[in-house]
This record gives C-alpha cells, sequence and structure tokens, in this order.
C-alpha cells in the first residue's frame, strides 16, 4: 500500500475508532514513516564535546537510525531486516498455493489477515505504544496489497517470464499492488483469482484494522459500514488519476478532516543537518528503478543525514526508532516460535 493507506486512511479510522486526533496522527505517521525509511540518520555522540567523563554511556558513541524500507534487494539482510517483518510478513503457505495455478508451495508466502500478522498486530496493541501501533498496522495492511507475493528474490514471485526487472517482491508488477484504485491482472493464479480490484482488498483491510482500533479502543464496531463506506465510495468514484498523490490527499484533508502528511513534522525540533539525499532517494524507491538505478549509488553518502544525540533522545523520531526496533524483534521471536526460517 502507499501513503493514501498507510498514513491517511490509518488516521482516519483511528479517529473514527475512538483515538485522540493527535493520537490517530502518531499511529498513522508511524505507520507511512515505515515506508519513508528508507536510509539511516546518524546520531552524533557528543565525545568530542570536552566533558567525555560527564556523559552518561549511551550518549557518548555515535550510531544509525532504523532502516524499514530500502531496495537493495540484492543483499540478503534488507530481505531478512527489512521486507519481511515491516513490509511481508509470512502468512498461510497453504492457502497461497491453493490460489496459484501452479499450487506452488512458499513458506515465505503473504497472505491477507494472516495468523502471523495478526498477532504482531494484537502485540502492539496490548503494548499501548502507539508508534508500534502504527508500525504494526503497516505490515498488518500489506499483507493485503503484498498477498501471493515473498519478500525475497525467488522465482515465486515471477509476472513473466521475460520480464527484466528480478522477481522480488511485487517489483515485477511496479507499484500497482500498492495504489488504491487499481485494477490489474495477476497470471500466476487461478482463473477465479486472477482479475484484482484493490480497492476490493483494500477496503476488507480498512473493516479489519477498525475492528482492532476500535476493540483496542474497547468501543464496538457496530458502526463499521457507516466509516469504511466513504472509504469505497471515494475509490470507486474518484475521477482523478491514480497516480496523483496530492489529489488523494486533498480528498482525505478535505472530506475526512484529515491533517496533511508532513514527513518532516519529527524533525524540525532535532535541528537535524540533512544532506541532499534527493536523487539517491527516488533511486532507491519503486518508482526510480530504472536503467541508471545501479549508477546512482557512485559517490553519494547512504546516510540522509545527522542528528546530535542530546537533540534525538526522549524525541518522536527516537521513540519510533526504538519501536521499529521491537517490531523486528517481535517478528524474528514469532518466526522462531513458528519453525519458519528468514533466510
Amino acid at each position: 500500500m502507499n501513503r493514501e493507506f498507510h498514513y491517511y486512511v490509518v488516521c482516519y479510522l483511528a479517529r473514527k475508532a475512538g483515538f485522540p486526533p493527535e493520537h490517530a496522527e502518531t499511529i498513522a505517521l508511524s505507520s507511512q514513516m515505515v515506508d519513508d525509511s528508507k536510509l539511516p540518520w546518524k546520531i552524533e555522540g557528543e565525545q568530542n564535546s570536552g566533558h567525555p567523563h560527564t556523559l552518561p554511556a549511551d550518549q557518548s558513541a555515535s550510531f544509525m537510525t532504523e532502516v524499514t524500507q530500502n531496495y537493495l534487494f540484492w543483499d540478503p539482510k534488507i530481505a531478512r531486516d527489512v521486507y519481511l517483518p515491516f513490509h511481508f510478513i509470512p502468512g498461510d503457505p497453504q492457502l497461497a498455493a491453493m490460489k496459484r495455478k501452479d499450487r506452488k508451495l512458499h513458506p515465505l508466502a503473504v497472505t491477507a489477515d494472516s495468523q502471523n500478522a495478526r498477532a504482531l498486530l494484537v502485540d502492539a496493541l496490548r503494548s499501548g505504544n502507539l508508534f508500534r501501533i502504527g508500525i504494526a498496522l503497516h505490515s498488518y495492511a500489506d499483507t493485503w496489497a503484498h498477498q501471493n507475493f515473498t519478500g525475497t528474490a525467488d522465482p515465486f514471485n515471477e509476472l513473466e517470464a521475460r520480464n527484466i526487472l528480478p522477481a522480488v517482491g511485487h517489483l515485477q508488477a511496479g507499484i500497482t499492488p500498492d495504489q488504491p484504485q487499481a485494477l490489474w491482472r495477476d497470471m500466476r493464479l487461478a482463473a477465479s483469482y486472477e482479475d484484482i480490484s484493490n480497492s476490493a482488498r483494500f477496503l476488507e483491510a480498512a473493516r479489519m484494522i477498525y475492528r482492532f482500533l476500535s476493540t483496542a479502543q474497547h468501543k464496538k464496531f457496530e458502526d463499521e459500514a457507516f466509516v469504511t463506506g466513504p472509504l469505497e465510495e471515494l475509490w470507486l468514484n474518484r475521477r482523478t488519476s491514480k497516480n496523483d498523490s496530492l489529489a488523494a490527499a486533498s480528498d482525505y484533508v478535505i472530506y475526512f478532516d484529515v491533517p496533511p502528511y508532513d514527513p518532516d513534522k519529527w524533525f524540525r525540533s532535532l535541528e537535524a543537518r540533512q544532506f541532499d539525499t534527493r536523487e539517491l532517494l527516488k533511486a532507491i524507491s519503486a518508482e526510480g528503478f530504472g536503467t541508471e538505478w545501479l549508477g546512482a549509488f557512485s559517490g553519494q553518502s547512504m546516510v540522509r543525514g545527522t542528528i546530535s544525540i542530546s537533540n534525538y533522545s526522549d524525541s518522536m523520531f527516537a521513540q519510533w526508532n526504538a519501536a521499529a526496533s521491537a517490531h523486528r524483534d517481535a517478528f524474528m521471536k514469532l518466526m522462531h516460535t513458528k519453525g519458519i526460517q528468514v533466510l
């Protein structure tokens, strides 16, 4: 899914479920941050401040922040630490195989609303940590958009034998699986499953997320149809291009009273020193994949910028990073418990 769902729809659903507006926004920002954290920030320790003996040990060393989205698919660590825990949670291999023409089994196949994704979401909701809830909602929602794919480089993901793009995740399908309005065909699937309406998939995801959030707020969800109905109407009747992200955002701001997405909201108070990584960030996005892709890394820093540890500590961004680490740890523990090998 893209920003329209991960931020705007999640914020709308959280508010309708009873979360205060500021809490709903934190949940939604945490959800979208999973896609935005393509490059780490360097958190600079204060070992050179002139007073090394007066600083706590945890403020004396530099470190990198979490990366939760990246397209360096040739690195197996990216699949293990990024794709699988945050975007392609393994689901029910038998269910995935049943929908395929070749009936092929894969232990890492994603299935919508899987027990594994639910377990991580329930764990986050029980923690009461808004950052963890947002991150878990991102990975849970992606089980609908990314179903029938794996977060690895594997022939299982191959849509066309002659496709020049590698069979990693849904790369051969481009950004189509993540767009709410898209209609497309997955020829790997049996005839009754191959024609796909993303709006139908995303609507079911919205229903389930609303139920979980309402339950967490001790609220009944009998009004579910009235909450998700406007989303269905929007996706089915929108006249603008599915690629017009500004128009999509305007719909939620105007009709759903969701605050505009602000990617810098958590960084303004941190006095961050940001490097010029615009071309690099474009290159490592799905939209930027092309013949010049690999050349974009030549001579460029793989760090987004620097933040002093004194400004970073206890910030919203620091709390999000701690939550991302906790989510990955919970995922790894769950996979170990289930006996699922994640590379």
